[in-house]
């Protein structure tokens, strides 16, 4: 804070945990009160031909959908929020302490995780919710953190531009300079009642941009690299 003059409570870190999702392969964030959700093109290409009809081919030349029934329901595809993150570690290394064989280790260590997620799923678990538990180990095993999902099923398809727009350069470029494309997707969480989504959790689109100076922070669902 004293350098950049940007205090982060603890209001800002639920702002920023809420408002980023993790879809298959990539990150993507809330963007609008009413569901909408960016990510890259790149993490919808394979997913924009699934939602193509007979005649189209929305790869080749975009996709936009002018009203909320003309988009498109993304099969199988989904996108979880981290609702919450418990520190497990006593649990698991004391589980692993006590065990004496690999077989012992390798059983301790599928006895914990079933317990956490039951404990888990019977704390934060809500009529119609579909929650999704993961144990994360951290420091090369000296920790253990169990993350907690809210998993949403109905996502679809609202803008995605053509191929060679959203992925002109492709990953040669992409992994070695700032690409000029258009590299975004935009989709649209629904809930079980069949609407768009309503959440307090989002970040708004910035009218001045950044000056020399500015904290930046980078938040997603990081691959290794």
């Amino acid at each position: 804070s004293e350098t950049y003059g940007f205090q982060a409570d603890s209001a800002w870190f639920a702002r920023a945990r809420l408002a980023a999702l993790r879809i298959p392969g990539c990150s993507a964030s809330f963007v609008s009160p009413n569901g909408l959700i960016a990510t890259n093109h790149h993490c919808v290409r394979g997913r924009v031909s699934a939602v193509s009809r007979p005649g189209e081919n929305l790869l080749d030349n975009g996709f936009y959908a002018a009203t909320l029934e003309d988009e498109r329901r993304v099969p199988g595809f989904y996108a979880d929020q981290l609702v919450a993150i418990e520190d497990v570690s006593d649990e698991v290394l004391g589980a692993l302490d006590r065990a004496r064989t690999d077989a012992e280790r390798a059983d301790a260590r599928r006895s914990v995780d079933e317990a956490v997620v039951a404990r888990l799923l019977a704390r934060y678990r809500s009529p119609g919710d579909s929650i999704w538990v993961q144990r994360i180990s951290l420091y090369n095993g000296g920790r253990h953190s169990a993350y907690v999902f809210r998993r949403y099923t109905d996502v679809r398809l609202v803008v995605a531009p053509e191929v060679q727009m959203g992925f002109f350069g492709g990953d040669p470029d992409n992994f070695t300079y700032p690409r000029y494309d258009l590299d975004f997707a935009i989709l649209r969480i629904y809930g079980r009642d069949g609407q768009p989504l309503r959440t307090d959790s989002y970040f708004t689109w910035g009218r001045d941009g950044i000056r020399p100076g500015d904290p930046v922070f980078v938040i997603g669902n990081p691959g290794p690299t």
